[in-house]
């Protein structure tokens, strides 16, 4: 856990969405195990192994309908709601994959460091 205050002002129920996509996926998909860090930064990780992946499937899990499980009546959403709703909240979304370990960060802007003028 980061040793300062990290503050951020976002819509809740968009986070709220954002997080539960990513924890449902990351349960759902990977080999049984699901880390989530806070770093410094206030970037969020997701760590998971996902054995079976590539780098051209990483490079599209964000991409609206796509889905590496089509057995599993995924329906390639998820990924692609949480990309959309960070961007509408001025953050993004990556995906790193090395040594069957995924890792997916959430980059939320830093409020706390904006002023506002009238």
């Amino acid at each position: 856990m980061p040793q300062r205050k990290i503050v951020r002002s976002l819509n809740a129920a968009m986070l709220s969405r954002v997080l539960g996509n990513l924890m449902n996926n990351a349960l759902k998909y990977s080999d049984g195990d699901l880390e989530i860090c806070l770093k410094d930064t206030g970037d969020i990780l997701f760590i998971n192994t996902a054995s079976g992946l590539d780098q051209v499937q990483v490079a599209c899990l964000f991409d609206r309908f796509y889905t590496v499980h089509h057995a599993d009546n995924a329906t390639g959403l998820g990924l692609e709601i949480a990309r959309s709703l960070l961007e509408r909240m001025h953050g993004s979304i990556s995906a790193e994959y090395a040594q069957n370990r995924l890792c997916i960060c959430i980059r939320l802007p830093n409020t706390a460091e904006k002023t506002h003028t009238v």
